[in-house]
């Protein structure tokens, strides 16, 4: 699971896309989930979305492995950081722990990051 916040007020409606992008963890064998789409808040909305990735057994001995979620296209918000965020798959499951990447408001609200 990767836990998308958005900082700031929770004034506005605010979107974004995301999409994976890279690293050496290969969909369908390692993880399943989304490849890409949109998030939205509503006007008033500020509570955390998830994306949603199980995690697979593909029965290989491993070490950690990763991939990438890029996020672009704001709207109602800006990035004021990094557009990514990097999910690891720990080779030992129960490790396996939830990222956050969180969604800078739209101006005039305070500074934030993502």
């Amino acid at each position: 699971m990767l836990v998308v916040r958005r900082d700031g007020t929770a004034a506005g409606p605010v979107s974004v896309d995301y999409a994976i992008s890279g690293g050496d963890a290969e969909p369908g064998a390692d993880f399943a989930g989304p490849d890409a789409g949109s998030l939205t808040w509503a006007d008033g909305d500020g509570q955390p979305k998830t994306l949603e990735f199980d995690i697979e057994n593909d029965g290989l001995a491993e070490s950690a492995e990763s991939f990438t979620v890029m996020f672009s296209n704001p709207s109602g918000a800006t990035f004021t950081g990094n557009t990514t965020a990097t999910v690891t798959i720990a080779a030992n499951a129960a490790a396996n722990a939830a990222p956050v990447a969180v969604l800078a408001q739209a101006s005039p609200s305070p500074r934030t990051r993502v």
